[in-house]
């Protein structure tokens, strides 16, 4: 079987959870044939090595980042003059109607074209990336993959208190016009996975599979048991910082939350991992006290191992927080807020060892209590790490990939 695989985050290098799922993915599908990857982003955002590793590893065929309105009259005129202005005021203006139209330039760079004679099956990480290269309909089945809903990625910015009023508004623009194209969109997909079970009640996703994010797994192919250190004070946050939900989060949580908790405990430390930190934002956060913003991390293990607790503080968002279950398979308790825990509740186990917050208070009484406790964290830890392996792991992740191409093409065995 020849699979044409669409992601807008490439499989490699895996530094952030919507690269990691697209490495699961790819890992799975490699099962059934031979994967004609194509990435819907720049190269220059990836660099000539990783072109390198994309092409010899995984079979990529194309790289191109999506053309944008200012690509397209008459945008592209008055671009000539001032590009910011007005890519600014093509998107405001558009409010998301084109958001799932062709991108003819795209396709053309591409070649898609020639690339699609080639499948007999396309697999595609998101409605738009499908929708911008035109491949419903082609007589070929389609395998999409939701991960993070636009709507509910829209409504969720609409609805945070922690936004401006005038971003809640232009977010409920977009989200009008969207809601109006998603659900005809998904509809044309032969199959869909979604991430969150509670997607499913949205139109069209009725008879959605679900295939849960998983923690990503290293070369070795599992991970290293990190013995959990309650000897220290040290909490911990692990993202990525190119998704402003993520910079928008840790900004609550210091705003909120640390400081109450550094006045209580003034041997606590906050440490900040993740990739894509800007040296202001880094520089800024280092001003609080008690706080140290590392970035980026060679091997995630190492972030875990110098902290005794970890906090996923979004407030806004779509999907599920892979970083959750990181946390619990390098055996690490982490503090949630409501947004955080999305989607992970479906599994009574699961649901019953996650610690959430309800409020900014409540987490700031939270991480005390198990900053105070070191043996009560560690039995939360155990029971947390426990649930989060039994339910989120790579051949219930690999099982329900297989179960869903089979039963595609079973139902379909013209295709095959």
């Amino acid at each position: 079987m020849n699979i044409l695989y669409v992601t807008p985050n490439a499989p490699w290098p895996p530094h952030t959870g919507s690269a990691q799922r697209s490495a699961l993915l790819f890992n799975a599908l490699q099962e059934f044939g031979s994967i004609q990857l194509v990435c819907l982003q720049s190269e220059a955002s990836l660099g000539s090595e990783n072109i390198a590793v994309l092409r010899s590893r995984y079979g990529l065929s194309a790289i191109a980042g999506r053309s944008g309105l200012v690509a397209y009259p008459p945008w592209s005129q008055i671009a000539r003059l001032h590009y910011p202005t007005a890519a600014r005021a093509a998107n405001f203006l558009d409010a998301s109607r084109s958001r799932f139209k062709p991108d003819r330039l795209l396709i053309q760079a591409l070649d898609i074209e020639n690339i699609i004679d080639k499948a007999s099956l396309i697999v595609g990480r998101y409605t738009t990336s499908l929708a911008c290269l035109d491949l419903f309909n082609r007589g070929i089945p389609v395998l999409l993959d939701v991960d993070d809903l636009d709507s509910a990625a829209l409504r969720s910015e609409a609805e945070s208190i922690s936004l401006s009023s005038f971003r809640r508004w232009n977010a409920r623009r977009h989200l009008k016009n969207v809601k109006m194209l998603e659900a005809d969109i998904i509809g044309q997909a032969d199959a869909v996975w979604v991430v969150n079970p509670e997607d499913r009640i949205q139109p069209g996703l009725s008879h959605a599979r679900v295939l849960p994010n998983i923690p990503f797994l290293p070369p070795n192919g599992h991970f290293n048991s990190l013995p959990l250190n309650v000897d220290n004070e040290i909490v911990g946050c692990v993202a990525s910082f190119g998704h402003s939900p993520n910079v928008e989060a840790v900004n609550w949580f210091l705003h909120n939350v640390w400081p109450q908790v550094y006045q209580q405990r003034p041997k606590s430390e906050f440490r900040i991992f993740g990739s894509q930190l800007p040296d202001n934002l880094a520089n800024q956060w280092a001003e609080v006290p008690g706080v140290t913003p590392i970035g980026f991390i060679e091997h995630v293990e190492d972030a875990y191992a110098q902290m005794t607790l970890s906090i996923c503080p979004v407030q806004r968002g779509a999907g599920t927080n892979i970083k959750v279950l990181e946390s619990a398979m390098h055996n690490r308790l982490c503090i949630l807020t409501k947004s955080a825990a999305r989607g992970l509740e479906a599994e009574s186990s699961v649901k019953n060892s996650l610690i959430v917050a309800n409020s900014s208070t409540h987490m700031i009484e939270i991480i005390n209590h198990y900053l105070e406790n070191p043996e009560l964290n560690r039995s939360a830890t155990s029971i947390f790490s426990a649930a989060v392996a039994n339910h989120y792991s790579k051949s219930r992740f690999t099982e329900t990939v297989q179960r869903t191409i089979n039963e595609l093409f079973n139902n379909n065995p013209t295709r095959a």
